[in-house]
């Protein structure tokens, strides 16, 4: 045969000339040179490419979400100084609780390391005037609520103490988004007068874009304590945030918080017996349980940019091996090995800049996408963009995507004893044993990544699954809830329940309905309420202070239960009968029966709400338990009480449709106009979609977790079919040999199976170690599934398993129809 100069010479050769130029001219021979290879060599460079888009694209669009949701979620000054106030109170059993006035007036008054106390009540205001009514969330609070936040206005000025002092005093600060979405962004608007709820109020103030807390679209209102309600300690309604004095620590502020509450329930045992005050970082307040799903996001995305590098380091691996002779001639011509490292560094410069570019082009497609189906929960997604500090980012990924994919192969491959790369490259013989053994342990290491992934996505889809399967307790098909709020300066406190009488008339007399019926407060509300009230058992002694029961009051019209269609377990239902004048009764939920008249009948017994009240309520019927805003949180102990007896300013109307919910809200809407032409329809929806939002933050996390561990599988399937066509490549003449010796082809077709799928098992076997341990970060975040679920992870092994195998099918089949002749030929 024939031996002819291989072009590697040529390349060494020109390497060699431009060793001794400089720095730059160096760099640019290297990357003309390993254009050129690219160019070559499409279909690898397309590969690489691609799975260094969609690894470094991931991880730009997340990143944007976590950067403002997670890393920098407060865009306040020295917001690391900002704290959330919370009390711990036993009888409520909810971890963390809100303030009643006094205790607040005695935490703003007394602990001394805080520089500023301001207390929040959230509620839903209305805008009426110019354009459609629009019901807003709005928050009432004290002054010194933008001092603790820190901010300035953008227009105007900020609520004053003086702001407080009287209840009459009406003024509002704009958030910008309804300054620029309900007024035109007008710059007159300061001192105008504006029309919230029918009463008109003074704009003073507009908030800087981007504030973020509760959102840009809210307002601010005073908030206003009266004698009587400054001195209350059961009445607990309010949030409350602080800022530290200057050089002072969450630690103090811990401690002078603790000593405050232990006092505080030490002085007033009636209302605060088991009352316990803490502080968190602000950013945790405003996060909440969001947080642990942002840090499991981030956590799959940086293992898909790890299977990413993983996938690239073994395509330049094999780009290496191909090129072991050209490699040997270069080393026995003088390159040195710094020259052999740079120009593997070179190559691999130009395909994370191209896909890096690639990244940023899907980072910009996939921001909205992940945007429309994240959760209202997350406090800044207006601000979620391609910003400056996400393209840092990038650069600093891709940087590191460099080194990690283009140093490993250089050094490796510089490393070679040029004898035997021209043996190896001459002969065909096969790829050295250390780079094999560093490939195999790449595709061990993707497999055991990705089946943590696939693990951690299959314990959340069988969590989803068990939760869109809880039984909410009640029918929402076909349901409508339109929350009413009928305010104060429109409406007296006589007149308010004689008009929700006349809406609730209206809705039923509809043709389209099927029946109808107010509560108050509604399961699944577009602002989540809740209503609790302490409630004793006649002929039962006391309980200690802390332990005294509390029940979620919900006061209900005759047909309640029949719209909703809740179940009627002992008793009877309230009813028409139940009006003003009867006798008060009530109807507990099963939780209640089952945790205070255990083993007895409760229909017949009596209660009564508040220790002072004198009024008794007799217990006349027992119906299922009703989820309210959470499904995956236990349902509380429930009383449910005539609205006709015990009758509130506001309520919310449900309808059940004769046949589609959605046809009948127009209809429905227009009605009720007739009624109150400035009634807003804002929070009029069909039951289905509140109870679909209630699910957001875990569907949010679902979607994004499973589209990460498909895409990882698909990329390991890819690098395992990648190693083993690079493998048989190299080993081609072994395949001729082994044919021409009698070897069959489902012979070589189960050899080449049998190394990808030792690999699938050595990489299952750590994934498994992984999965166990990194699943129980998942364990507060999954609901009644064990994070060391079978199942899930006999499914998980399974389908990398399978998927491995169909990636072994192709490089076997073409292994077993090697042609011994021609190979030998070619030897």
């Amino acid at each position: 045969m024939k031996w002819r100069k291989p072009p590697a010479c040529d390349v060494g050769k020109r390497m060699l000339a431009h060793e001794e130029r400089g720095s730059m001219g160096a760099f640019f021979s290297n990357l003309r040179i390993a254009a050129r290879g690219l160019r070559n060599r499409p279909g690898m460079a397309a590969v690489a490419i691609v799975t260094l888009g969609l690894g470094i694209g991931a991880n730009t669009a997340i990143f944007s979400v976590i950067d403002k949701n997670l890393i920098h979620p407060l865009p306040y000054t020295d917001s690391d100084r900002m704290l959330g106030l919370y009390t711990t109170f036993l009888p409520s059993g909810v971890p963390k609780d809100g303030f009643s006035p006094a205790n607040y007036l005695d935490v703003a008054q007394q602990i001394k390391s805080l520089e500023a106390v301001a207390a929040i009540s959230s509620r839903s205001v209305t805008l009426t005037g110019d354009g459609e009514p629009e019901t807003i969330l709005g928050y009432n609070v004290t002054s010194p609520f933008f001092r603790v936040l820190g901010v300035r206005p953008e227009l105007g000025r900020i609520l004053t103490p003086q702001d407080e002092e009287s209840a009459g005093t009406r003024v509002v600060v704009l958030g910008h988004g309804i300054w620029k979405q309900r007024f035109g962004g007008r710059r007159d608007i300061i001192g105008k007068e504006i029309l919230i709820a029918g009463a008109s109020w003074q704009v003073v103030g507009v908030m800087p874009d981007g504030l973020g807390f509760p959102n840009d679209s809210g307002l601010w209102l005073p908030l206003h304590f009266p004698p009587a309600l400054r001195v209350q300690r059961g009445n607990i309604y309010l949030s409350a945030a602080a800022r530290l004095k200057p050089g002072a620590t969450i630690e103090q502020a811990r401690s002078e918080l603790n000593s405050l509450g232990a006092r505080l329930a030490k002085d007033y045992p009636g209302a605060n017996a088991g009352l316990g005050l803490d502080a968190e970082p602000f950013a945790d307040t405003v996060l909440g349980p969001a947080r642990r799903r942002m840090e499991v996001l981030f956590a799959a995305v940086i293992f898909v940019t790890a299977v990413c590098c993983v996938n690239l380091v073994s395509v330049l691996l094999a780009r290496a091996n191909e090129r072991s002779r050209e490699i040997a001639i270069r080393t026995a011509l003088g390159a040195s090995r710094f020259t052999l490292v740079r120009q593997f560094l070179t190559e691999s410069f130009v395909l994370v800049v191209l896909g890096s570019a690639l990244a940023i082009l899907l980072a910009v497609w996939a921001i909205p996408a992940i945007l429309s189906v994240a959760p209202a929960e997350l406090p800044r997604l207006r601000a979620v963009s391609l910003d400056g500090r996400v393209l840092w980012f990038t650069l600093i990924v891709s940087c590191a995507a460099v080194l990690i994919t283009g140093l490993l192969p250089g050094l490796l491959a510089s490393k070679e004893n040029p004898e035997r790369g021209l043996r190896e490259g001459s002969r065909g013989a096969g790829t050295g044993a250390r780079r094999r053994n560093l490939q195999d342990a790449l595709v061990v290491a993707e497999v055991a990544v990705v089946l943590v992934l696939l693990v951690g996505s299959g314990l959340l889809i069988r969590s989803f699954q068990r939760l869109q399967s809880v039984n909410p307790g009640f029918r929402s098909e076909g349901l409508i809830s339109w929350q009413l709020f009928l305010p104060s300066s429109r409406y007296s406190a006589a007149e308010a329940p004689v008009t929700l009488s006349r809406i609730l008339e209206v809705a039923r007399d509809l043709g389209d309905v099927r029946s109808a019926a107010l509560v108050n407060p509604p399961p699944f509300a577009y602002t989540p309420m809740v209503n609790d009230a302490d409630f004793y058992i006649e002929g039962r002694p006391e309980s200690p202070p802390e332990q005294i029961p509390l029940t979620l009051r919900t006061r209900v019209s005759d047909g309640y239960f029949e719209t909703m269609g809740i179940r009627l377990s002992a008793g009877r239902v309230i009813g028409p009968q139940d009006h003003e004048k009867a006798s008060r009764v009530a109807v507990i939920n099963e939780t209640l029966q089952r945790r205070f008249f255990a083993g007895e009948n409760p229909v017949g017994k009596r209660i009564r709400f508040g220790q002072s009240s004198p009024t008794h309520y007799e217990i006349v019927g027992v119906t299922a338990d009703v989820h309210h805003n959470d499904l995956s949180q236990p349902v509380r102990p429930e009383t449910y009480t005539p609205l006709a007896q015990d009758p509130i300013r506001g309520a919310t109307l449900v309808a059940r449709a004769r046949n589609h919910a959605v046809a009948l809200m127009p209809s429905l809407k227009q009605r009720i106009w007739e009624i109150d032409s400035q009634l807003p329809a804002t929070f009029l929806a069909p039951m289905d979609r509140y109870l679909s939002q209630s699910l957001a933050p875990y569907r949010f996390l679902l979607i994004l977790t499973t589209r990460f561990a498909l895409l990882s599988l698909l990329l390991a399937a890819v690098g395992i079919y990648g190693v083993l066509t690079q493998t048989i490549n190299s080993r081609r003449r072994e395949m001729g040999v082994r044919l021409a010796l009698g070897a069959t082809q489902p012979q070589i077709r189960r050899r080449v199976t049998s190394q990808g799928a030792k690999l699938t098992v050595f990489g299952s076997m750590f994934g498994l170690i992984g999965a166990l341990a990194g699943s129980q970060f998942l364990s507060t975040i999954l609901y009644e599934v064990n994070a060391a679920d079978p199942a899930t992870y006999i499914a998980a092994v399974s389908l990398i398993l399978v998927t491995t195998l169909i990636a072994c099918f192709i490089p076997a089949v073409r292994a077993s129809r090697t042609d011994p002749a021609i190979i030998l030929r070619e030897e």
